[in-house]
């Protein structure tokens, strides 16, 4: 109760002890963790628009243009 689908991806940063992106929807969902790893400091990372791809990115920028389109058409992206 009181978890969105969109909390899955921030807690599974956290679990994972990875950063969590600021600009993400959702929150850490603590309550689901053990108590080790739910009294973990929070850490995040802010992501910039726009930042620098490593070179190994895998798709090109119209590619991405089409995911994003088919993700905002199925209703995941605004």
């Amino acid at each position: 109760q009181g978890l969105d689908i969109v909390d899955v991806l921030p807690t599974a940063f956290h679990a994972a002890g990875l950063a969590v992106p600021t600009g993400l929807d959702g929150r850490v969902a603590t309550e689901l963790m053990s108590a080790a790893a739910a009294s973990r400091p929070i850490i995040t990372t802010t992501v910039q628009e726009g930042e620098s791809r490593p070179e190994e990115y895998p798709f090109s920028p119209d590619e991405e243009r089409a995911i994003e389109e088919s993700l905002r058409g199925l209703g995941y992206l605004e």
